[in-house]
């Protein structure tokens, strides 16, 4: 029997200091196959350097239209003046795709900041190589930036990063936030028959125990004791799978991390797709959206 494949996609490449000193710490052992970029965000800087420094390690990005931190906010590349439709009064991005469709976002203004994004990440010198599902997974969520992000993955010949809803990963979904429970959960999960043909997929948002990652917290409306946890949750992902015992484990149960850039072209995907109806009404539900506004939305995608 040949090895298992592994896809282990790390998101929001920039996003914080912690944030990108966790993503050294996975691209150090060896066990992180590509990491997605955020353009806008503080921390782009540093970000570039680091994944420089790890060149095996795929760059693609995270297209963004939203900053949810409380008291951690960041606009856009193009900023505000040029794209006012996208900003609140305060020249940030919204906190939700909710606040983002309230704006009445303007397909042009959308295309051009999304646009600029990408040239940011080429212009630093990146080897740009996919486009993944996006900050907020507003490229399923919302159609017309749904149909944007196509387009632009199309033009600039990039691979895309689709989300994979496999149900397997409901024993890691339910794990507590503590070290020893996120080992238990993965290393369960790795032992799991596969049910989804081809690699396994999983995404993790790497971050360091530090003052500036325990100080984010999420608006109140996003209401679901997880979410609310999230950070906890990425600190202990952190902990448990940037180490020599992961990289161990893979190794003892015949898995192997793989790269998008090592895959043959019937094994790449090249678009994003909108989300079906029930899984739309499931993430916004979880946003505090009203039943009218959830309706308008799954119409928005039939």
């Amino acid at each position: 029997m040949g090895m298992k494949q592994l896809i282990l996609r790390g998101d929001d490449l920039g996003v914080t200091h912690a944030a990108n000193e966790g993503f050294r710490r996975y691209a150090e052992k060896g066990v992180m196959s590509a990491w997605s970029i955020m353009a806008p965000c503080p921390w782009f800087s540093e970000a570039v350097e680091l994944a420089k420094e790890f060149p095996n390690v795929d760059v693609g990005m995270h297209l963004t239209l939203m900053s949810e931190w409380r008291g951690y906010r960041w606009g856009p590349v193009l900023g505000a003046a040029c794209v006012p439709s996208l900003v609140d009064k305060n020249g940030y991005f919204p906190t939700n795709p909710l606040q983002l469709l309230a704006g009445k976002p303007v397909r042009e203004e959308v295309e051009a900041e999304l646009r600029g994004q990408i040239e940011r990440v080429l212009n630093a010198g990146l080897n740009l190589l996919y486009i993944d599902n996006s900050h907020g997974n507003i490229c399923h969520m919302l159609p017309m930036v749904n149909e944007v992000a196509n387009r632009l993955i199309e033009e600039y010949k990039l691979q895309a990063s689709p989300f994979v809803f496999d149900p397997t990963l409901e024993i890691i979904s339910a794990s507590a936030s503590t070290v020893e429970a996120k080992k238990e959960a993965y290393f369960r999960w790795l032992k799991t028959p596969q049910v989804i043909p081809g690699y396994r997929f999983v995404v993790v948002h790497p971050m360091l125990d530090h003052p500036e990652a325990r100080a984010l917290r999420l608006p109140p409306e996003m209401d679901v004791p997880f979410l609310q946890e999230i950070i906890f949750h990425n600190i202990a992902d952190t902990q448990a799978l940037a180490t020599d015992e992961f990289a161990q484990t893979l190794k003892d149960l015949d898995y192997e991390i793989i790269h998008y850039h090592d895959m043959p072209e019937g094994a790449q995907h090249h678009r994003l797709e909108v989300w079906p109806p029930e899984i739309l009404a499931q993430m916004f539900s979880m946003m505090g959206a009203s039943p009218e506004t959830i309706e308008q939305v799954v119409s928005m995608s039939a």
